[in-house]
């Protein structure tokens, strides 16, 4: 019985061995390996697609990405106020002094692209994580072997390109790690390899980090040139070594400041008070960053509508009054996020005590920058810390290539253990994926407004629909939203501000001959769906009657 027990042993580490060698072979080729990678996940959501309808925007923060990619695909950073600029007031989005996105420009101007060249901004979404999938068994390669760099991009595939709401929604994710991969792929070539090209990939990751997430591609940033100057600072030819890297940083800050310049110029009227800052400004009394202080200057007098966006904050003072809760709280989650996205930290600190790697370890310092700018946000949201999971992500993958060495007994228990370690992993993130593909796949986020918008698009003629919240709103659930051109759409969706506000949106829109309604999103008919009621402009301001769908509501798993 031990002799078989041994033999299976043998020639279990033996197949485990031929399959890294074959995977070494495949990898080998760099470019065709990379384009495969960044294929994969166009092929899943292509497949998906044939039996699963594309994701619609649920968040708010969906809509706010989309108005900023419809703005940029019409060729403008920004859009002039609207009259009635106070009916569209909605969760992070600018409607004064211009109507646009509050945030950067990289997750729009991706979605733009797939607007403009597909037709659809989701494909835009999957470019991103195609972008940052490529991005990830690049940077691999600067610490790990062609074979081992070729599985970390597979399974950033499997992960992040199949069912992840980084590719499932509009949110963003996917671009913030693409920039993180650049720039630790380029900082390890630079370090490693002398690879003074390496300059040209931080810059890049550096630049995408910026219009994507600020502060947490900030704090990667600031541990990268860190981890640089301590690498070189005591070299005789430190600066032989700089020269050829400031050229690209310099170059690509200058090309930020001519796009950042000019947006916030748009905006916010201000050169130097970008949107986000403008949005906060407006709506936020407590900032999103929970160390800091509530700003002491009275609100920006607003339409009345987004006093309703506060409640959202109040969570940021409990933080302040435990700040050492706080923290624990951050770090749990952490782990909680790292764990959801195919890194086990435990399974690191374990092998890292037991058998110390130098480049695992380093990254392990390093990522100690990112942990501290995840941790300065109050949601524990995956594209928060992307920056964190990406250095975790290579952490890990040379921990796994480590782990081949490991022998006992003659036996390549390494390898086998690697690959297990590796399947545990991802399994969970295949067998959904692979099940969508069998099944057909509804995406979480669905909730009735996509119903109530396919209704209103079917009537005849061009609509109005004022929303009219009721007191258990649910903030995260928006249903004011609308392009960059709004009184160009068939729906134009307004905030209900009141009979004496709203007589004025009736008088402006009853020259475009459109037909008005109110949808109160709390105030359910039966089967979950909103109360609906046809508005006359005549009666408007004492309007307390109506009625309720007259068409069918058509299922969640029919919708397109």
């Amino acid at each position: 019985m031990l002799r078989v027990g041994e033999y299976a042993l043998r020639l279990v580490s033996d197949l485990s061995s031929a399959l890294q060698i074959s995977l070494a072979k495949l990898g080998r080729n760099r470019l065709l390996s990379l384009t495969f990678l960044a294929c994969l996940p166009l092929a899943y959501q292509a497949w998906l697609t044939l039996h699963t309808p594309l994701p619609y925007p649920a968040i708010h923060d969906e809509y706010s990405m989309l108005l900023g990619a419809d703005t940029l695909a019409r060729g403008r950073l920004s859009n002039p106020p609207h009259p009635l600029h106070a009916h569209f007031e909605s969760p992070q989005i600018l409607v004064q002094p211009a109507y646009a996105t509050k945030y950067p420009l990289a997750q729009p101007a991706f979605l733009a692209a797939g607007q403009l060249l597909v037709g659809h901004p989701f494909w835009g979404v999957v470019f991103s994580v195609c972008v940052a999938v490529a991005a990830t068994a690049w940077a691999s390669r600067a610490i790990t072997g062609p074979g081992w760099a070729f599985v970390s991009g597979a399974a950033a595939a499997v992960v992040f390109g199949t069912l992840h709401y980084w590719v499932r929604s509009y949110w963003g994710g996917a671009v913030i790690f693409a920039g993180s991969m650049f720039s630790l792929g380029g900082t390890l070539r630079l370090v490693r390899h002398q690879d003074r090209r390496g300059a040209w990939a931080l810059a890049l990751g550096l630049a995408l980090m910026f219009f994507s997430r600020p502060l947490e591609g900030g704090m990667l940033a600031a541990g990268l040139f860190v981890g640089l100057l301590w690498r070189f600072h005591t070299r005789a030819d430190v600066s032989r070594f700089w020269r050829p890297i400031c050229l690209p940083l310099a170059l690509t800050a200058a090309a930020v400041a001519l796009i950042q310049i000019p947006l916030n110029l748009a905006v916010t009227g201000n050169p130097w008070r970008m949107p986000y800052t403008e949005y906060v400004r407006q709506y936020q009394r407590i900032s999103p960053v929970w160390i800091l202080p509530p700003d002491p200057r009275p609100p920006v007098p607003i339409g009345g509508s987004l006093a309703l966006h506060h409640h959202e904050w109040k969570g940021y003072a409990e933080l302040r009054q435990a700040p050492l809760n706080a923290a624990f709280e951050k770090l749990v989650a952490s782990f909680l996020v790292l764990e959801k996205n195919a890194v086990n930290p435990a399974l690191l600190a374990v092998f890292l005590l037991v058998r110390g790697d130098p480049v695992a370890l380093h990254l392990l310092v390093l990522s100690l920058f990112p942990l501290f700018g995840f941790a300065l946000s109050v949601l524990p949201l995956d594209h928060y810390a992307a920056p964190l999971l990406a250095v975790l992500w290579l952490c890990q993958f040379r921990v796994m290539e480590c782990m081949q060495k490991l022998r006992s007994k003659g036996f390549r228990i390494g390898s086998f253990a690697s690959l297990v370690w590796l399947a545990l992993l991802i399994a969970p993130h295949a067998s959904k994926a692979s099940l969508a593909l069998l099944n057909g796949w509804t995406d979480a986020n669905v909730f009735v407004r996509r119903e109530v918008a396919h209704h209103f698009e079917r009537l005849p003629g061009n609509h109005v629909v004022f929303v009219r919240r009721g007191a258990e709103f649910n903030l995260h659930r928006e249903w004011v939203y609308n392009g960059a051109e709004p009184d160009s759409q068939k729906v134009v969706w307004l905030r209900d501000l009141g009979p004496l506000d709203n007589q004025k949106a009736f008088a402006y829109y009853q020259r475009q001959g459109r037909r008005f309604w109110r949808v109160e999103p709390e105030q359910n008919v039966g089967g979950g769906f909103p109360r609906i009621q046809p508005l006359n402009p005549a009666d408007a301001a004492s309007y307390s009657g109506g009625g309720t769908l007259s068409t069918p509501v058509p299922p969640i798993a029919r919708a397109r």
